[in-house]
């Protein structure tokens, strides 16, 4: 499969953001941060080579708002915990989200025939992926850097 870096897409559609919320830096905006210029401050940088090509944009499906409206409830319950959005996203909440977008996914009907190769690749995709061999890898990738670490 042949590598594409960020730069080589033209845009991007993202389907949750971590927030900036209460004082805490969020990670969302990634494209947006390679665009900016703050040359104009001290130690500033130029944007980043190639990304003023790049378009952003929320996704519109339902999911995404959801996710969103979750996560900030999410921080709101656990202010003393680790609120990234990758812990969040191993919650309950969100694997619920994403049991409904998988159901979507699996009954959508497309309406023009043309449109059935692209929903096939999309399923097909989500089923070939990541397996149970991509679990037992990172397993063996853990059991092999501890061992490396209690080594030294």
């Amino acid at each position: 499969m042949q590598q594409r870096h960020l730069t080589s897409l033209p845009r991007t559609v993202y389907g949750q953001k971590d927030l900036s919320y209460k004082g805490r830096h969020g990670y969302g905006d990634a494209i947006e941060r390679l665009q900016l210029d703050s040359t104009a401050l001290k130690d500033g940088f130029p944007p980043y080579p190639r990304s003023e090509r790049i378009q952003s944009y929320g996704s519109k499906i339902y999911h995404r708002y959801w996710l969103d409206s979750q996560y900030k409830a999410w921080i709101e319950l656990n202010p003393a915990e680790n609120t990234s959005i990758t812990t969040f996203l191993t919650t309950g909440q969100a694997k619920t989200i994403f049991e409904d977008a998988l159901q979507l996914l699996f009954s959508y009907e497309v309406k023009y025939p043309e449109n059935m190769k692209i929903i096939k690749q999309a399923r097909d995709y989500f089923e070939n992926e990541v397996s149970d061999e991509y679990d037992a890898l990172c397993l063996k990738q853990k059991v092999k850097a501890n061992y490396r670490h209690s080594e030294k």
